[in-house]
């Protein structure tokens, strides 16, 4: 009955992806049965018998009693595979020492493992006005990964369960799940088996506790342990399943389709390890991202928020399909204003291309006149960061650009919280 129950726990043990190999199994038998006629043989030896195990253990090197007692326990835990199983590989960020780029701002080269939609080098740089000290950067960009990781493996980055209603064409009600990751982490106040409350980030934390149920799982460490092991403090993000329900009516114009949230459920509690502000818009938005512009990467484009001065999408890249416009590519350009001249603007890259820009009408002045209100009373003005989206022929050099070949004119932002005051970047 021993050897029965210990195949049973070996079997239980063995990897989800186990196949049967026979050759092994022989191979294996070999080897163990000369060791059981060697210790009958030993039986019959005049060995003192009053010795106990544990005296037989003090006459083996430290190393072979710390592997005799992982092998020993991953024998006897039967269920110890499935608890310590990593849920996802952990990312790692390495930074290098900060320096000054052209911009006067510092910046750092990050190299990443195991973190998604990241290239092995990539450049960061700290805004303008901003609090943080370098030595933080990687902290802030360990915990933009470990949110990737979760998103993915959780499935938050896929399309949601359920009609798409842009496309709906008839009257009646149907609805569907999305399965999404908190925005951001937050701290734990309190924890039992039928809620979570949570404080932290001011604008985004939820300010009701959470509803927590039986099939809430718990994670820490990326692999499932019990609850009691997330305690007060402990920085935690949730995952959490959102149902909705469309709507859809016919009207005078067409079908319009309204929706609702029917009912939220959390299905993991995820423990991290760092303080909860570098999850937030706080910390991450302190930083930007600084990549080769689409198809000029000779210049480098930084990854902000905007205002739009000018769309003009009717002749652009909808028809990229069409054999026609095989010659021509779609490109990203940014740069500093050097000067202004009603519908004539010059830009200066991060390569010190200049490029002059002519659209229909002067879009500085208008925004500065009729738009400026509205955004704090922001204006753009010589030394201000415009970013260009336009297309050329591929052979073009693109440093002149007319109306017709530009889809997009923006003013880069510098934006980190929601209650912020808007400031040019």
């Amino acid at each position: 009955m021993k050897d029965l129950r210990l195949n049973g726990l070996l079997i239980e043990a063995r990897p989800k992806n186990h196949t049967f190999d026979q050759n092994f199994t022989d191979r294996v038998m070999d080897s163990v049965q000369p060791s059981a006629i060697f210790t009958k043989q030993i039986r019959k030896m005049n060995i003192n018998k009053k010795e106990t195990f544990i005296m037989k253990l003090r006459h083996l090197p430290k190393f072979a009693i710390f592997a005799f007692a992982i092998a020993a326990l991953a024998i006897t835990g039967g269920t110890t595979y499935a608890v310590y199983k990593v849920l996802w590989e952990h990312p790692s960020v390495t930074v290098n020492e900060p320096t000054t780029n052209q911009f006067g701002r510092t910046q750092v080269i990050a190299s990443f493992e195991n973190c998604t939609n990241k290239s092995a080098e990539t450049t960061f740089e700290i805004k303008r006005g901003s609090t943080l000290d370098p030595s933080e950067i990687g902290k802030i960009l360990q915990a933009r990964c470990e949110l990737d990781a979760l998103r993915d493996w959780s499935g938050a980055n896929k399309s949601p369960k359920g009609p798409n209603p842009s496309i709906q064409q008839a009257e009646g009600t149907s609805s569907g799940t999305m399965t999404m990751v908190s925005s951001v982490a937050s701290k734990v106040v309190s924890l039992d088996a039928t809620s979570l409350t949570l404080t932290g980030d001011e604008y985004n934390t939820p300010k009701e506790p959470l509803a927590l149920s039986s099939p809430t799982e718990y994670i820490a460490d990326n692999h499932q342990v019990d609850k009691d092991q997330i305690k007060p403090g402990d920085t935690v993000l949730y995952v959490h399943n959102l149902s909705y329900e469309f709507v859809t009516k016919k009207t005078d114009a067409g079908y319009n389709t309204s929706s609702h949230n029917t009912k939220d459920i959390v299905t993991h509690v995820v423990k991290v390890d760092l303080p909860f502000e570098y999850y937030g818009p706080g910390k991450q938005n302190q930083i930007a991202e600084r990549e080769p512009c689409d198809n000029n990467p000779q210049d480098s484009c930084v990854q902000t928020a905007a205002i739009d001065l000018y769309e003009d999408y009717s002749g652009g890249i909808q028809g990229f399909d069409d054999p026609a416009n095989v010659t021509k590519e779609y490109r990203q350009i940014q740069g500093i204003i050097t000067e202004h001249n009603g519908a004539t603007v010059k830009i200066k890259s991060s390569s010190g291309r200049i490029f002059t820009i002519t659209t229909p009408s002067d879009i500085i002045s208008s925004f500065n006149q009729t738009r400026s209100a509205e955004y704090n009373g922001v204006t753009v003005a010589p030394g201000d960061l415009l970013m260009v989206r336009y297309i050329v022929d591929k052979t073009d050099d693109g440093l002149i650009l007319k109306g017709s070949q530009i889809n997009s004119v923006n003013v880069a932002l510098n934006m980190i919280q929601k209650g912020d005051p808007l400031q040019k970047y």
